[in-house]
Formats: C-alpha cells, sequence, structure tokens
C-alpha cells in the first residue's frame, strides 16, 4: 500500500511543478521516478529502511530523500510547500484531455478555477470562450472529455493492489474469519466506482472490526459506520463498503454482494416463482421459517435449481437461464493461451530490446510471439524508419537461432485521417503480422471513423485492428464506430480484431465483444512495452471471460501451425 502512497504523491508533485511552469528536467526526473516506482516489486518501506532506494534507476538524491520523508510520515513536505503556491486541485484539471500542466496554469492564474466543476462553470457563463485560444472547438473537446471523466470509475488493474492489501490487512487484524471482494471488481469489469468487502467473523467482534477498518492508514475519512456495514473513503477518493455476516450467510451474502443488481434481482425474482424468499442471509422457504441454503454460493445456485454462475457472467445477458440448463460456456483461461501477437521493443517505444522481449515471451511458456513495433510518421512513437527495419530484421534472424520460440515480424501502422495507410506495400508484404490502428484524429463523426477504418480493412496486408475504440480510461472515451460494418468487414477481409489488453484501454469492451464473438475474428494483445507487461493478458481475458467466448473465440489459442494457416 505503501507504494501507492509514494507513487501518488511524486505524481502530484510532478503536476505542480509542471502547473507553475518549472524545468521540464526537473518534471521529467519525477515522472521517471513514478515510471521507475510503478515496475518495484518490493516494499518500498523496506527499500528506504535498508539503504536500497537509490539502487533503482531514475531515483537520485533529491528524489531518494522526498520519498524517506513520504514513507515515514505518510506525506511530502515538499508537497505541502508546492500547494501553498497551487492547491493541489488544482492538479485534477490535468485529468481532462487536452489540458496539460501549462493550460491548468492558466485556467487557475488568469480564471481562478481549481476544480473540473470550476471549468464546468467556467464554460457555462461563457468565462472559458474569453480566453485565449480556447475556440468554440476546442471548447467542445473539453466538454465531452468531462463528461467522460465524470463517470468516476477507475481502471481495474490500478485499484487491485490496493484491494488485495486491504483484504490482507483485514484478514492480520484477527477479527475476521474471511474476506472476500464482491462488486464490479469480482465480476472483474474493466473498470470499477468503488469497492465491496464482504466478510464474515464472529458477532462479538464486529464492532471490533468495524473500528479497526475506520482506523486503518489508507481511509481518510468515515462516511458512515454500523455494526454491519460501514463505508470508508480511501487516501485515493475511492469509497469502500465493508459489510460483514455470520459465518452461516457466507455463500448468499457474497452472491448478493458481487452483484450485478440485475443479476440478483432476477434470482430473487426466480426464487419468489418457486415460493421462496433469497436476501442476503440466505435462501429460505416462503414463510421464512427453514434457511435451505446459504454456506455457500454454490449451495444458493443449487437450491434454485441451477448450476454455479462464474462471477463474471453474472449481468443477466441470458447467464441465468444458460445455468438451469446447464449449458454455461467454458469460459477461456490463462492456460488456454499460445502466445502474443502486439509486443513493442526500443526499437520503437518499447523500453525492453528484442532479445529480452522474446526471451521473456518464451519464459511466458507461448509458443510464439510477434513483434510489432511502431512504423511511419508519428512521431510520438518513435517509429521504425527502413533502415531500423532492416536492422530489427538481421538482428532478429541471428535471435530466432537461440530461442525455441517462434517469432513473427510483425509492425503497427497507423490508420491517417482518410483510412489509408502511409507504409509502401513492399514493405507489407515482407512481414508477418500487420497491426494497423488509429493514434489521431478522435474526434471524427462515428460515420466517417467507421469508413476510416472500412478503408484500412481494404489493404490486403492488414491482418488485425489494434484497440479499435481507442478508448483510455484515464483519458478519453471510445469514439463511435459502426461494428456490425466492421464485422462484416473483418469476414470478408480474414482481418482481426484485438482485444488489447494494456490496463488503461481493455478494448474492445466486453459488451461489444459478447455481439461480436461469433461475427469477427478476435485475439488478446497485450500492447506490452515492458517484459513484464506480458502479464497484461490476464486483463484481455477478463473482458473475453466477461464475453463469454470460450478458447475457440480467440485466435491466440491456436498453435502455432494452426495461427500460420488463419494468417494466410
Amino acid at each position: 500500500m505503501m507504494n501507492e502512497l509514494v507513487i501518488l504523491k511524486l505524481k502530484q508533485i510532478a503536476d505542480i511543478l509542471e502547473i507553475i511552469g518549472e524545468s521540464v528536467y526537473k518534471i521529467r526526473a519525477y515522472r521517471k521516478a513514478v515510471e521507475a516506482l510503478n515496475l518495484v516489486t518490493e516494499d518500498i518501506s523496506v527499500l528506504v529502511e535498508e539503504g536500497k532506494l537509490k539502487d533503482i534507476p531514475g531515483i537520485g538524491d533529491a528524489i531518494s530523500t522526498k520519498i524517506d520523508v513520504i514513507v515515514k510520515t505518510g506525506d511530502s513536505y515538499y508537497l505541502q510547500k508546492l500547494t501553498q503556491e497551487v492547491p493541489l486541485e488544482v492538479t485534477s484539471l490535468m485529468r481532462v484531455e487536452g489540458i496539460g500542466g501549462k493550460t491548468a496554469g492558466r485556467l487557475y492564474q488568469e480564471l481562478g478555477i481549481k476544480s473540473i466543476a470550476g471549468l464546468e462553470e467556467a464554460i457555462e457563463t461563457g468565462a472559458l470562450s474569453k480566453l485565449s485560444s480556447f475556440t468554440e472547438g476546442k471548447i467542445e473537446k473539453i466538454q465531452r472529455a468531462i463528461k467522460f471523466l465524470k463517470r468516476g470509475r477507475t481502471a481495474l488493474p490500478k485499484i487491485e493492489k490496493i484491494a488485495y492489501g486491504l483484504r490482507e490487512k483485514l484478514m492480520q487484524s484477527k477479527l475476521l474469519t474471511k474476506v472476500d471482494i464482491g462488486g464490479s471488481f469480482r465480476r472483474r469489469k474493466s473498470t470499477v466506482r468503488d469497492l465491496d468487502f464482504h466478510a464474515i467473523g464472529k458477532p462479538e467482534n464486529f464492532e471490533k472490526a468495524m473500528k479497526y477498518f475506520t482506523e486503518m492508514e489508507e481511509v481518510i475519512d468515515v462516511i458512515a459506520t454500523g455494526k454491519l456495514k460501514t463505508t470508508v473513503k480511501l487516501f485515493n477518493n475511492m469509497n469502500v463498503d465493508l459489510r460483514i455476516l455470520e459465518e452461516e450467510s457466507d455463500g448468499a451474502g457474497l452472491l448478493y454482494s458481487t452483484g450485478a443488481r440485475s443479476h440478483t434481482i432476477k434470482l430473487r425474482t426466480l426464487a419468489e416463482k418457486k415460493e421462496l424468499l433469497l436476501n442476503e442471509y440466505g435462501l429460505y422457504n416462503k414463510d421464512k421459517s427453514k434457511l435451505l441454503a446459504s454456506e455457500t454460493e454454490e449451495d444458493v445456485y443449487a437450491g434454485l435449481g441451477m448450476c454455479f454462475i462464474p462471477p463474471e457472467l453474472r449481468e443477466d445477458r441470458g447467464e441465468i437461464e444458460a445455468a438451469m440448463k446447464n449449458a454455461l460456456p467454458a469460459l477461456i483461461t490463462m492456460e488456454d493461451i499460445k502466445g502474443d501477437l502486439h509486443t513493442h521493443t526500443n526499437y520503437s517505444d518499447g523500453k525492453a530490446t528484442l532479445e529480452e522481449m522474446i526471451k521473456g515471451a518464451e519464459q511466458k511458456g507461448w509458443e510464439y510471439v510477434a513483434i510489432t513495433d511502431h512504423y511511419g510518421k508519428n512521431k510520438i512513437y518513435n517509429p521504425l524508419d527502413e533502415e531500423k527495419l532492416q536492422k530489427q530484421k538481421k538482428e532478429l534472424g541471428k535471435l530466432v537461432e537461440e530461442v525455441e520460440i517462434n517469432v513473427l515480424h510483425g509492425l503497427e501502422i497507423d490508420i491517417i485521417k482518410t483510412g489509408e495507410i502511409e507504409v509502401s506495400k513492399e514493405i507489407l508484404k515482407e512481414m508477418d503480422f500487420v497491426i494497423a490502428s488509429i493514434h489521431s484524429h478522435f474526434d471524427l463523426p462515428e460515420e466517417e471513423m467507421t469508413q476510416r477504418i472500412l478503408t484500412a480493412l481494404d489493404n490486403e496486408y492488414v491482418n488485425a485492428i489494434g484497440h479499435p475504440t481507442g478508448r483510455m480510461f484515464s483519458k478519453r472515451a471510445d469514439y463511435g464506430l459502426n461494428f456490425s460494418k466492421i464485422a462484416k468487414k473483418c469476414t470478408q477481409t480474414n482481418t482481426w480484431l484485438e482485444i488489447n489488453a494494456q490496463p488503461d484501454r481493455q478494448d474492445i469492451d466486453d459488451h461489444l465483444v459478447f455481439d461480436l464473438k461469433e461475427k469477427a475474428l478476435i485475439y488478446i494483445g497485450t500492447d506490452a512495452h515492458y517484459v513484464k507487461d506480458y502479464n497484461f493478458m490476464q486483463w484481455g481475458i477478463n473482458v473475453a471471460r466477461r464475453s463469454w467466448c470460450e478458447k475457440k473465440h480467440i485466435l491466440n489459442c491456436l498453435s502455432f501451425k494452426e495461427l500460420q494457416k488463419m494468417i494466410k
């Protein structure tokens, strides 16, 4: 948990430094420190205690000292000093796509805007339009970005460590017998709004457990407290509910806590039709004189005449009807994955070498990996040019002789505004796997954006469309697309659609994959930039499982021999 707090404080320092116009080198130092700490798996508190903090690349004396203070006090005196000049709240403006530190500084200095709510007010009153460079088009983009942010949801991967850390601490208290995390977290939704903890224990410990919960160091506010349920706010402003029940209600309580609401309502309606009563305490006969099932979820489902339903499927999409017929899908698992088809190296914007990425994939036990560095004119991604491509090809030729894993030499190329591909066919036809992706002009109307992808699909050398909707949870919403037309064209051209497993993308969304899995060819790509990013595969699998996907629906569950046939 300390790791997350340190990273948060350093990020806030970097944001304020950017807002006040500090040296770009100083800002970059804090950004690099955040990036480095995101790779650290050890407890930072232990590294501080052992004096090993400066062993981490990117952590110098000055930043090391500030981390030491955060670890020992839970706060940063340097950050406190900076916030005397610019309130910390102002950094929230930088979450809006199109607003960087310099613009946030202008909004604060010239209009006194401190928050997203203040920004909305400035738009409504017309004050923002009076500021130079804030055109009508730019303001419209800001409004769309604000609407997206107000959904108030956090990407699941960004909250997972915190959630598991809280659960571990609750168990360490010895006041509870068992603690589970329910809600959208357990259903593995791509984003979560808050956390729901379901716990069981002995009634004599309930009050002590609730007190322990409210006094945890991660808690900054207690919203509501009671003997059976308490709600708190964490340091990252996320709300957390803790509900405690007696042991005999474990299964029914976890089922209730997991949801989704539409799923549990349908279960209760089904119970009523069977002249039964279902609530968070158990499944009863009609007059509640007899408890029929409660200890496990399996018991409760069986009492309603169905098999166990995996949490990922509990969205009222027909899972209850399928469970009553024992006809639920055999959901895809990590063991079904045979390789990764979307990776980057330091030949473009990746952070690991070609050798490291290939051998890292081999260590995962995969049969194959595709190296798909960027190629094109978009300088943001440090793309390959023909000279670098040939150099990579030569190095790859030597490496494949040293490994057992099969390596596909591929590219990720830009789909420009018109839908064209700015890479010659002579280059593309030499590649084993080509991903075409949109990296710019995200605000086109749905019809134009759809046509843009349809045009790209006409290129005979394009094998796949990467991160199709372009969404990034921390930055922007997905753009509109007509997937009916795209799926039809993909089928005609034997082009695949990607579930991009990057934590901030998890794109395409499960509701789309649910509909597309029988209409289009789909694969999961990690979009890995570090070797550790291969672990992102699980986030893509979560999307696939929520979409009712079996291994037959996901192309990189194929063996290498089968995959080659599909590519051809």
